[in-house]
């Protein structure tokens, strides 16, 4: 169980609910209110019960950084690791060593992969979704600057030629940074398609 959803006439009765039945004390969980609830007119008309979603504390850095170095180690890898939250949802996993082309890949695959292995193994044990995204070096700040280019450079022939133009499947952060580049060209549109993992970003012309 990731989380309990309970309801009760106050914030504090529902969250007790909810501790008694996941068995713990409120120091070992994280509490987010859904509705305060209301008393309604005169207490009897339009009444609602106060919801929250408790869950048991999770600590995403510690457990991001175990589970990366226990990858790394059975890929014979020896590096550092620095684990940055970026926000509730989204943690940024720094590999700090220069020489590891290989675990890039072309285009990024490799790296996506296990970008990949490491989202579905950490999202089996958090409570809430989590979003972790890889970067080696410099490599995220470069293929940003190579995908804005590309697009622009997609953007002419596709005036040009008054066609539309279908990228390989991205990641949604890598389609962000094309609908970006070409968000204020004119005569250009851009629009995802497809579903995960195949969705695509496609740049179409429009007179």
């Amino acid at each position: 169980m990731k989380y309990i959803i309970k309801q009760g006439k106050s914030v504090n009765e529902a969250i007790g609910l909810a501790l008694e039945e996941l068995k713990t004390t409120l120091e070992k969980v994280d509490v987010k209110i859904l509705s305060e609830g209301s008393a309604g007119f005169l207490g009897l008309f339009g009444k609602k019960d106060a919801s929250v979603k408790v869950y048991p504390k999770f600590d995403t850095i510690s457990t991001i950084e175990t589970l990366m170095y226990s990858y790394l180690k059975n890929m014979n890898i020896n590096s550092q690791v620095e684990v940055i939250k970026q926000s509730d949802s989204h943690v940024l996993v720094e590999i700090k060593d220069e020489g590891l082309g290989y675990l890039i890949g072309k285009h990024g695959s490799t790296l996506n992969a296990l970008e990949h292995l490491i989202n579905l193994s950490i999202n089996r044990q958090s409570p809430y979704h989590l979003y972790i995204t890889l970067n080696i070096g410099n490599y995220l700040q470069t293929r940003r600057e190579t995908l804005q280019r590309l697009a622009q450079n997609i953007a002419v022939k596709v005036k040009n030629s008054k066609t539309t133009y279908v990228f390989e499947p991205m990641k949604s952060q890598e389609r962000k940074i094309i609908h970006a580049a070409l968000q204020n060209t004119k005569n250009i549109k851009t629009s995802s398609i497809g579903d995960e993992p195949d969705r695509k970003v496609a740049v179409e012309y429009v007179g």
